[in-house]
């Protein structure tokens, strides 16, 4: 839905407090600081590198290559691009969707 000045409002993703407070814990940070990463329904590679632990060479890894279940290759996490540049589709953020959420659960112990 848009205003008056044209802006559309922006959609927060919903919070898992004990999943929150799980990461705050292993990655040596804030629940505050956790909070504003899971704000909105996107991640950056490194945002999701520094939530799962993993180097930003095997998330982009799992972008491109994705994982294997009974023999096949199939999409480790869904991508998009809402920046689009002139020349290139933009910078590549990782939705926060299932895939994704699997893979960080996954990572904590």
């Amino acid at each position: 839905m848009e205003n008056s000045i044209g802006f559309v409002a922006v959609q927060f993703g919903k919070i898992d407090e004990e999943l929150i407070g799980k990461i705050a814990e292993q990655r040596g940070v804030s629940q505050e600081h956790v909070i504003k990463m899971f704000r909105h329904r996107v991640w950056s590679v490194e945002q999701f590198a520094d939530l799962t632990g993993k180097s930003k060479t095997t998330i982009n890894n799992l972008i491109v290559r994705g994982k294997q279940e009974n023999l096949k290759q199939v999409k480790a996490l869904s991508v998009c691009y809402p920046f689009p540049g002139i020349n290139s589709d933009g910078p590549r953020f990782i939705v926060r969707d299932e895939l994704s959420e699997e893979i960080l659960k996954k990572s904590l112990k």
